[in-house]
């Protein structure tokens, strides 16, 4: 199923969420029923009546219930959460504490909690508690340790250039501001713009999609929009679709110059790709910078040798200076032509530079889009690796040189310092097909560094085992075809 990207889906959200692609959705907005087990009518002190939250959704039979709810809506939205993706789930003391046991129950892992602090909050008119003036944001990752976003820059800049803290102070909806249907508010639960502002800001990128299974007024969605995301809505209530629909629809785009603000991080260059590219060579000795009398071995799969020691040139400079933190790039000399001492962090910066100078068309019958210039090396690897493929490549270019698929797809194509397996033109996509000394851990690192070099020149990597296709062939190419339609979608 192709992802109904700017649309409002109307119907349950579990069962919608279980019918979207599996790790499709960068970042899921989540504001769920409260459970706020209101009972009786609230008064203010001069006998008029509070318009408080009792509407059916929000009520549910015991803890059992609302529970069982929350679990089984939590594993739909984890399902389709990208790997790198957050969630954000807003709640109050009546439901927060059971909402965060639940995910961690289900492997999100908590990044933060967000207190929004209501500057104009409803008091509490009995006098018996405080007054309930704040809400509570969950932040949380699909698992524990993956990459994500949070544009830490951007945040910063949104707060006179000081690092923004986990209490936000926004005030409620009210008046102007607050959406109206035949003249009364249209929802009980409309959240403010500036709430919504942060958190896309913070934990998305332009072009990302932002999906919101509770979407109300479709706060989530104007927001969105106006910061050049894409976003989808799951809404039950056909009242509230209309009423989101027409919100949006009013929201004008913001510029290109005005959303693209997040500066692109500086593509990590694996210390491997120097010698791939012929600018060290295993054998070669390195010098250590802090006492130039110690000397270490290039091996050929990018690690170090000096005496005892072996490892990336991070790990081994650290063991000699007794575990203190250090960045390899500065620790390491080579010798040039001449045998002058250069610090190797210049072969890399050397590297980034070739990344960006000028780029040519390639040749042929079908126009190629530009590229880098490519290291004579690599190119002349790349031509004989054309030649003797895997069977499990061999297998699956069969399928992908069918023209029927409606992508065009290249094998062993180079881009930069690398060879990909596959690649389609069309939609930037890399598809990687991994045998088993892909499993150590070195190999795994390596391919890290590698994926996230390519996503720095926009490109997508999506990679598959051996293992995969040769005993699922057809699913490995319906998840190719799925993600190169997904970001035909984005265009």
């Amino acid at each position: 199923m192709t992802l109904p990207l700017n649309q409002i889906m109307h119907g349950d959200c579990i069962e919608i969420l279980k019918s979207l692609p599996e790790n499709s959705v960068d970042c899921i907005f989540a504001d769920p029923p409260y459970n706020l087990q209101l009972r009786n009518d609230l008064y203010r002190p001069d006998m008029s009546k509070v318009d408080a939250v009792n509407d059916g959704w929000d009520q549910f039979a015991d803890f059992k219930t609302y529970d069982e709810f929350t679990s089984n809506w939590l594993r739909a939205s984890q399902r389709i959460l990208k790997d790198t993706g957050t969630i954000w789930v807003i709640g109050s003391y009546h439901n927060i504490y059971r909402v965060g046991a639940l995910m961690q129950d289900l492997g999100f892992w908590i990044l933060n909690d967000i207190l929004w602090i209501k500057n104009n909050p409803m008091p509490n008119f009995r006098g018996v508690r405080f007054t309930n003036a704040h809400e509570t944001m969950i932040w949380a990752q699909k698992k524990k340790g993956g990459k994500y976003t949070f544009n830490h820059q951007s945040t910063k800049a949104l707060n006179d250039d000081l690092q923004m803290r986990s209490d936000w102070t926004i005030p409620l909806v009210t008046g102007k501001h607050r959406i109206k249907s035949n003249g009364s508010k249209a929802h009980s639960t409309q959240k403010p713009e500036g709430l919504l502002y942060r958190v896309i800001m913070s934990s998305s990128n332009v072009g990302d999609v932002i999906l919101d299974p509770f979407f109300g007024s479709g706060t989530t969605g104007a927001v969105a929009k106006k910061l050049g995301r894409n976003w989808i809505g799951i809404e039950r209530d056909p009242k509230y679709v209309k009423v989101a629909q027409e919100r949006i629809d009013a929201v004008a785009e913001s510029d290109s110059e005005a959303i693209n603000v997040e500066k692109p991080r500086q593509a990590r260059i694996p210390f491997g790709t120097l010698l791939e590219n012929g600018m060290l060579t295993p054998g070669q000795s390195l010098l250590f910078a802090k006492d130039k009398k110690i000397r270490a071995k290039i091996l050929s799969n990018g690690h170090l040798k000096c005496g005892e020691l072996t490892g990336s040139i991070h790990g081994v400079a650290k063991a000699l200076l007794n575990g203190a933190p250090v960045n390899g790039w500065d620790m390491w000399l080579y010798k040039d032509e001449s045998g002058k001492k250069i610090v190797i962090n210049e072969l890399r910066e050397k590297i980034r530079s070739l990344s960006l100078k000028g780029r040519g068309w390639g040749e042929g019958p079908m126009q190629r889009e530009p590229r880098h210039r490519i290291h004579p090396t690599i190119l002349q690897f790349a031509r004989e690796l054309r030649q003797p493929l895997t069977h499990m490549e061999a297998a699956l270019w069969r399928v992908l040189r069918n023209r029927n698929l409606g992508f065009k797809f290249r094998r062993q194509h180079e881009i930069d310092f690398f060879i990909i397996d596959f690649y389609c033109a069309e939609v930037k996509l890399c598809v990687e097909i991994d045998g088993e000394s892909h499993l150590t851990k070195e190999q795994q690192e390596y391919d890290a560094a590698r994926t996230e070099y390519l996503e720095t020149l926009g490109r997508k990597v999506i990679r598959f085992t051996n293992q995969d296709v040769r005993y699922n062939i057809n699913a490995v190419v319906q998840g190719i075809l799925d993600t190169c339609n997904e970001l035909k979608s984005r265009k």
